[in-house]
């Protein structure tokens, strides 16, 4: 009888603690739980919004940079058309039959004794007898002699007869040197056949 007591005494006793512990656990694990899924969804919160702010700065840094690039194609694109029209008029002007500026005209005038120019009135400025066999004078196949006298103008058309390819064509233009150090064309190409050279 005493040890079925003691055994009913045991069982009792072991029943509570276990009720006991079992309820402490389960007390103290939904806190833990809750609290842990309270602190997950605010990191998980916290993320995304990390995520979502580097993503702006990202697009607003692309889209910035993309605006300066297009910006900077833009202006290179208008100089490129600024340059082509450019070359187109100097072309068209330089196709025409042979003419001379206003200016040009009370200076200078066609020599048909030796092809080239001829000074009619002192000249005040200086000036460049340019000679190529291509009508528009580029620079790799263009003889330029500085001039500012009939003597240094003699100078400049004998050299560039003697430098001229006898089975080619020979043009000639006269370059205006302004006091600013600017050029003006004073006239397209005269056209020297290659007869006369």
């Amino acid at each position: 009888m005493k040890n079925a007591l003691k055994f009913s005494t045991f069982a009792i006793l072991l029943t509570l603690f276990i009720n006991g512990c079992g309820s402490s656990s389960q007390t103290e694990t939904t806190p833990a739980i809750t609290s842990c899924d309270t602190n997950a969804s605010a990191i998980l919160n916290a993320a995304a919004l990390s995520v979502m702010r580097n993503s702006i700065e990202t697009s607003t840094k692309i889209i910035t940079d993309m605006n300066a690039t297009l910006t900077k194609i833009d202006a290179m694109n208008e100089r490129v058309l600024q340059t082509m029209e450019l070359s187109a008029a100097t072309a068209a002007k330089l196709a025409n039959d042979f003419n001379m500026s206003a200016e040009g005209a009370t200076l200078f005038e066609v020599n048909n004794s030796i092809p080239g120019f001829a000074i009619k009135v002192p000249l005040s400025k200086n000036y460049i007898l340019a000679s190529s066999p291509n009508r528009f004078f580029p620079d790799s196949q263009t003889l330029k002699t500085l001039f500012n006298d009939p003597s240094s103008l003699t100078n400049a058309l004998n050299r560039a007869l003697n430098a001229a390819d006898k089975k080619s064509n020979l043009y000639m233009t006269i370059l205006q040197v302004e006091t600013n150090g600017t050029i003006t064309n004073l006239t397209n190409g005269l056209f020297i056949s290659k007869s006369l050279l």
